[in-house]
């Protein structure tokens, strides 16, 4: 193999060249590669892990859909503690049994 690769015998190249042979994938020569390809990867990955992190900073300045969008304002819940107000004993009529309620002057009753 290292005859044929033109490599002259005795030389450093040609005991390269036969230890490659006889170690095949775990040979000098292919483990210098294999940590090179190693090497490119994880430039790659440190690439790509920094673009996304350039990415997600430039995403925090953006403004958001509800940022753009706000809710429409809700109209303010009825009190709890708000009661009807009745004008006249007939309005109280129309009021379900057991109904409180405040007459004119602010005195609180109850529907009989």
């Amino acid at each position: 193999y290292a005859a044929a690769a033109g490599h002259a015998p005795g030389s450093p190249e040609y005991f390269r060249a036969a230890e490659d042979y006889v170690l095949r994938g775990n040979g000098p020569t292919a483990s210098g590669f294999d940590r090179d390809l190693e090497l490119l990867r994880t430039l790659g990955r440190y690439q790509l892990e920094d673009k996304r992190q350039q990415n997600r900073a430039a995403l925090r300045g953006q403004p958001t859909y509800r940022d753009l969008n706000p809710p429409p304002p809700r109209a303010a819940a009825p009190r709890r503690d708000a009661l009807p107000v009745v004008s006249s004993p007939a309005d109280a009529l129309k009021l379900p049994s057991g109904t409180r309620f405040k007459t004119p002057d602010g005195k609180v009753k109850v529907r009989p």
